[in-house]
C-alpha cells in the first residue's frame, strides 16, 4: 500500500518583472495539473507590481518537479520543503470511521425495537453523541485526504530594486566643505591648547597664592619691639 504523504514547500523569488514571473508561475501550475488557491500582489505608486505572493496546489507526485521549475523563472533567494508521513493516522482516522459507522447503525437498529419510552430516551441520546463522534472523524478524514492528495507552495515574488548612483558633487561644494573642515580643525586645536595653558596656570597660580598667604602669616605673628621714651633732663 502506497504511503500518505503531506508535502509543503515554499519558494522565494526575486526578477525584474513581478508580473511576468507570475505568469509564468501560472503556467507551469497548470501544467502540472495544479490550480493557484490564493495571489496577492502590492504595487507602487507608478503602478509597477513591487511584490506578489502566491499559494498554488500541485498533485503531490507533481511536488518535486514543481519546485524545481518555480527555481527558473527568477534569482531564488530562499527554498524550503518539508515532507510528513501520514500513513498511520490516515489508516487509524479510517478505522474510526467504519467503527463509528457500524455503532450508529446498530443504535438505529435498536432504536426501531424500542418499546418503552425509557428505552427510546437513552437510544436517541446515546445515537445523537455517536453521530455527533462520527461527523467529525469523517471531517478529519476529509482533510487528510485532501492534503495528501494536493501539496501546498507557498510563493514570493519580490521586484529587484534599481540600484541608484551616487550624487557627484561639484569643486564649489568640495572647496566650502573642506573649509569648513578646515575651519573646525583649527577651533579644536585651538581649544584644545587654551585648556592646556590653563591647566599648567592653575596650578601655578595656587602655589604662589599659597606663598603669599604663608608670608602674611609670619609677619602677623612675628613680636614687634616698642622703643619707651628717654626722660627728658
Amino acid at each position: 500500500e502506497p504511503r500518505a504523504l503531506i508535502k509543503t514547500g515554499s519558494v522565494n523569488l526575486r526578477a525584474k518583472d513581478v508580473g511576468q514571473v507570475v505568469a509564468d508561475i501560472t503556467g507551469i501550475v497548470t501544467a502540472h495539473r495544479g490550480e493557484i488557491a490564493s495571489e496577492s500582489t502590492t504595487t507602487n505608486d507608478d503602478g509597477q507590481q513591487q511584490r506578489s505572493q502566491l499559494e498554488l496546489r500541485v498533485p503531490v507526485d507533481e511536488f518535486e518537479a514543481v519546485i524545481v521549475e518555480l527555481e527558473t523563472v527568477g534569482t531564488l533567494i530562499e527554498r524550503h520543503s518539508n515532507e510528513e508521513d501520514v500513513t498511520t493516522l490516515v489508516v487509524d482516522v479510517d478505522a474510526r470511521v467504519q467503527s463509528a459507522r457500524d455503532a450508529v447503525e446498530s443504535l438505529n437498529r435498536l432504536y426501531v425495537r424500542a418499546t418503552t419510552l425509557g428505552q427510546v430516551i437513552v437510544l436517541e441520546r446515546e445515537i445523537s453523541q455517536r453521530q455527533a463522534d462520527l461527523e467529525s472523524l469523517l471531517g478529519q478524514q476529509k482533510v487528510l485526504a485532501d492534503q495528501t492528495a494536493m501539496s501546498t507552495i507557498a510563493v514570493s515574488v519580490s521586484r529587484t530594486p534599481d540600484k541608484k548612483s551616487a550624487k557627484p558633487v561639484d569643486d564649489d561644494q568640495a572647496g566650502f566643505v573642506t573649509g569648513i573642515k578646515q575651519g573646525w580643525d583649527g577651533l579644536l586645536t585651538f581649544v584644545v591648547a587654551a585648556g592646556h595653558a590653563l591647566g599648567v596656570a592653575l596650578p601655578l597660580g595656587s602655589l604662589f597664592a599659597l606663598l603669599a598667604l604663608l608670608g602674611w602669616v609670619v609677619v602677623r605673628r612675628r613680636p614687634q619691639h616698642h622703643r619707651e621714651p628717654q626722660p627728658s633732663e
